[in-house]
C-alpha cells in the first residue's frame, strides 16, 4: 500500500509539474532556431536550413526520427455539430487564452524601404522600445526576430473549463 501512495505521489507531482510549470516558445531568426520547451519536461527545435532538422526530447531523452510510412486512405467520418455558445462565451475564451501568453522579449529590426514612413516611426519608437520590445527599422536591407514567450498551462485549462461548465 505504501508503493502505491508513492507512485500516486510521482504521478501527482508530475502531472502538478507540467500544469504549473510556464512553457516558452523561442524564435531567432538571426541564428535560425526555433524552440518550444518547458523545463524538465520537452524540448522541441527546429532548424532550417539546406537540411532541416528538427529535434525532440522527453524527460532528456532524444527520440528518433521516425520513419515516414505511406498513408492509408481513411474513410471519411461523418463531423460533429459546432458548438453552439453564446458570442460572449467565446470572447471570454479567446480573452483568456491570449491572457495565458506573457512576451519575455521581443527584439525586432526590420526594412521599411521608405524614407518618409521611417522618419514618421522614428518619433514613436520610444514609446513602443518598454519593457521587453525592441523595435528597430533600417534602411539597409537588414531583418531580424527575436522572441521569447512564456504559456502558462495553468492559466490555459482553468479558462478552457469555465468555458466548457459555464453557458
Amino acid at each position: 500500500m505504501e508503493v502505491f501512495g508513492w507512485v500516486l505521489l510521482l504521478i501527482l507531482g508530475l502531472i502538478s509539474w507540467i500544469i504549473f510549470v510556464p512553457i516558452y516558445l523561442k524564435i531567432d531568426t538571426q541564428k535560425e532556431l526555433y524552440i518550444i520547451s518547458q523545463m524538465g519536461t520537452f524540448h522541441l527545435s527546429f532548424t532550417p536550413g539546406e537540411r532541416p532538422n528538427f529535434k525532440v526530447s522527453v524527460f532528456g531523452v532524444l527520440i528518433p526520427e521516425s520513419k515516414k510510412y505511406p498513408k492509408k486512405p481513411d474513410i471519411k467520418k461523418k463531423r460533429k455539430p459546432f458548438l453552439k455558445r453564446s458570442m460572449q462565451s467565446w470572447l471570454f475564451l479567446i480573452k483568456g487564452l491570449l491572457k495565458s501568453f506573457r512576451i519575455k522579449r521581443l527584439v525586432g529590426t526590420f526594412d521599411l524601404d521608405d524614407v518618409l514612413l521611417h522618419s514618421q516611426l522614428y518619433a514613436i519608437y520610444p514609446f513602443i522600445n518598454r519593457g521587453p520590445v525592441q523595435l528597430i527599422s533600417n534602411l539597409n536591407n537588414n531583418y531580424f526576430l527575436d522572441l521569447i514567450i512564456e504559456g502558462r498551462l495553468n492559466k490555459m485549462l482553468f479558462t478552457f473549463l469555465v468555458f466548457l461548465t459555464k453557458k
